[in-house]
């Protein structure tokens, strides 16, 4: 396959994938079964050296994997195997001090919690096995130049420059993506970001109190101090369980910053989560990671005006970043990289037709979705709103349905339309709130006019 963009003796058209993470790897897989031939680069490494790297592994977010990210991955035909991740069956809300725990059976939700790079490299290795004639893969290559007109890639490799011709190149590299920023340059598309405040630090520890069968099985939250900060739990297949450490409503240096010692640090830490060790003091080691590792962030959302350009498309966070507090960043990239492939066999491989086809069909939902993350979880306002929608439910079916965001974990209901509920019960709570209000007058003046 030439960089002068010849096609290849079999006749089939060229795809280039830039990002080898888990949408990038389904997005590959959907189009290799459709006939494309399709090659990957990838900026990082190879999966196997980055997760022999000692913390690297560790230090990868959790996913946590729906409906809608599962039915993307076996509508290609791919499957998580049994060790890969762990299958979850509810929550434990640690409210304070040792005991103090609320235990939630979730068995219904179908969550999946699953090392990020796990995922990648889980997909990758399927697309290599099971598409060996059509996916190559490149690690360790750079981009460096699109040419729209003529259609090549240009990428920066160990073994000096790389050009690639494509009829289809999708852009799967992530929040900060180089395809965007070319396809931008070149007046496809404009975009906007904004970066929720806050920041994140990885950890993975054994021995938290409890931690037998149920323990292994479930998603732990530390919320007594939310949302100046919280502490999320994820089991890991090894019996581990990685913890992520979050600073809500500023950023990590000015919640922590004062904390320069490792003594600092364990002495912060046994204090507001008493319960994480049950009252033993941390594990060694830990506290020194916490101090020397660096902050990712909370989250960017990413807006973008359209997702094609070029004979390219962005798909994944490229196209939709998200903040974290919904869960759905990957979930709906992935459901993204399924739609795109949906859409190009609709239209017939007809590429002037289904890239904006994509646009127009996917757009609407992953706008939905961006607003939805920007709504924390974790905080006392939208908690009660959703215990009071919950409760009007369980009152006036007829009259309340169930929590729009419910409609999350099934794959059959759009974004757009979780959002459009939202916003309907928001309306339904300030004409109740209203009515409150008025019957609240008339009584006060009914005691005034008539003591």
């Amino acid at each position: 396959m030439g960089a002068n963009g010849a096609v290849g003796a079999t006749g089939a058209r060229r795809a280039v994938v830039v990002g080898c993470g888990p949408v990038g790897s389904l997005a590959a897989i959907y189009l290799a079964r459709t006939g494309w031939r399709v090659e990957v680069f990838e900026v990082q490494p190879r999966y196997e050296d980055r997760l022999a790297q000692a913390g690297a592994a560790q230090r990868a977010y959790t996913i946590l994997l729906g409906p809608r990210g599962k039915d993307a991955i076996n509508g290609a035909g791919a499957s998580l195997g049994r060790d890969r991740g762990v299958d979850l069956e509810g929550y434990v809300l640690h409210r304070g001090r040792v005991g103090q725990t609320m235990n939630v059976d979730l068995r219904a939700g179908k969550l999946t919690a699953i090392n990020r790079d796990v995922l990648g490299w889980t997909l990758q290795q399927h697309g290599a096995a099971a598409h060996a004639d059509r996916i190559q893969y490149y690690f360790g290559h750079r981009l460096t130049g699109l040419d729209f007109e003529q259609k090549v890639a240009t990428f920066e490799g160990g073994g000096g420059d790389v050009a690639r011709g494509y009829d289809l190149l999708v852009g799967a590299d992530g929040v900060w993506s180089g395809v965007r920023a070319e396809m931008a340059k070149a007046g496809f598309l404009t975009f906007q970001q904004h970066r929720n405040v806050g920041g994140i630090k990885v950890v993975e520890v054994d021995g938290l109190p409890g931690a037998g069968d149920a323990w292994g099985r479930q998603w732990h939250m530390w919320v007594r101090h939310s949302p100046k900060f919280a502490m999320l739990g994820s089991p890991t297949p090894a019996g581990r369980f990685r913890l992520g450490i979050g600073t809500m409503t500023r950023d990590w240096d000015e919640e922590f910053g004062h904390l320069r010692t490792e003594a600092d640090v364990a002495a912060k830490f046994e204090s507001k989560f008493p319960d994480l060790f049950g009252g033993n003091p941390l594990p060694e080691g830990l506290a020194r990671d916490l101090l020397e590792q660096r902050a990712s962030h909370n989250g960017v959302a990413t807006h973008c005006s359209a997702f094609h350009g070029g004979g390219a498309v962005l798909v994944g966070d490229a196209a939709h970043s998200m903040w974290l507090n919904r869960g759905q960043g990957c979930n709906s990239g992935l459901e993204s990289a399924r739609i795109l492939s949906e859409v190009i066999e609709e239209h017939g491989g007809d590429l002037a037709k289904a890239l904006p086809a994509f646009t127009a069909a996917r757009k609407p939902d992953t706008d939905a979705a961006v607003a939805m993350s920007k709504r924390p979880l974790i905080n006392p306002g939208v908690m009660l709103r959703g215990m009071v929608l919950w409760a009007l439910h369980r009152a006036l079916p007829f009259a309340f349905g169930p929590l729009a965001e419910d409609g999350v974990a099934d794959p059959r209901v759009p974004y757009s339309r979780i959002e459009a509920m939202h916003r309907w019960q928001d309306a339904q709570l300030a004409v109740l709130a209203a009515a409150g209000a008025v019957g609240l007058a008339c009584l006060v003046l009914r005691a005034r006019l008539f003591p």
